[in-house]
């Protein structure tokens, strides 16, 4: 009976921990272009003066936003704010973790352009690509990830890809692409780590180790971007900034 009554203990103690633990989603995309292993570190980092260690979960995008938006989870990892417009129960972590743009990209420059009825690529899951899209009505075509993204622009089945400034470089490495072009699409656009309303009192704490880490410089190269990184492997990487922004 002893025996029964610790196992019974023991599984409602897991049960507990497991209740009581801080879950932060973390995109799919987001995961797969920093690497879940260097998510994980920023967050801990973010959250260790507040004596919360997350536990870490990698749900797709709107999946977890929604499960977010319903208090199932606790926080969102990072989201551009025009993202977060239909979830009204969570709250921005005021100071940005990063700045992303919207690219498009392609492997001859005369390609990096949108023609109407033109067919372009965007890697599922990528909210923001999504909504660009939609806004401008263009024709996208979803791709599993951005392997087989830059898999087709190497083999010429795709001349175009939309996509942000956040890409594993190593991706790009291995694609075995030597040169691309690439013209911004948007304006810079600002990503910020999201909560759950509940936890409205650790809004101001985060802010607080955010811009303090930030401003020593810790949580920079976790962010890097594909623009800034691309040349590590001998990619040409050429930014063609004469096309007209839409926000």
């Amino acid at each position: 009976m002893i025996k029964y009554l610790c196992l019974a203990f023991s599984l409602f103690l897991s049960c507990a921990l497991i209740a009581q633990s801080f879950v932060i989603n973390v995109s799919e995309d987001v995961a797969y272009q920093m690497g879940k292993d260097k998510v994980r570190k920023s967050l801990e980092i973010i959250y260790a003066p507040l004596a919360i260690k997350p536990t870490l979960v990698f749900i797709p995008s709107r999946r977890g936003l929604s499960l977010l938006n319903r208090g199932e989870i606790d926080a969102d990892a990072g989201r551009i704010d025009s993202a977060m417009i239909s979830y009204e129960n969570v709250l921005q972590v005021p100071y940005p973790l990063s700045t992303i743009r919207l690219f498009i990209y392609c492997i001859r420059p005369d390609d990096c352009m949108l023609s109407e009825g033109a067919e372009h690529l965007i890697v599922k899951g990528t909210v923001i690509s999504e909504l660009y899209c939609k806004k401008r009505r263009l024709k996208c075509n979803i791709v599993a990830n951005d392997v087989s993204a830059f898999s087709a622009l190497a083999k010429g089945f795709a001349p175009t890809l939309i996509a942000n400034d956040r890409f594993s470089v190593g991706t790009l490495c291995a694609s075995k692409i030597e040169e691309i072009y690439a013209k911004p699409l948007t304006g810079v656009l600002k990503a910020y780590h999201y909560v759950h309303k509940k936890h409205a009192d650790l809004v101001p704490k985060l802010t607080e180790s955010i811009t303090a880490l930030m401003s020593r410089n810790i949580l920079q190269n976790s962010f890097q971007s594909l623009t800034d990184t691309a040349s590590a492997c001998g990619v040409k990487l050429t930014i063609m900034e004469n096309m007209t922004l839409s926000e």
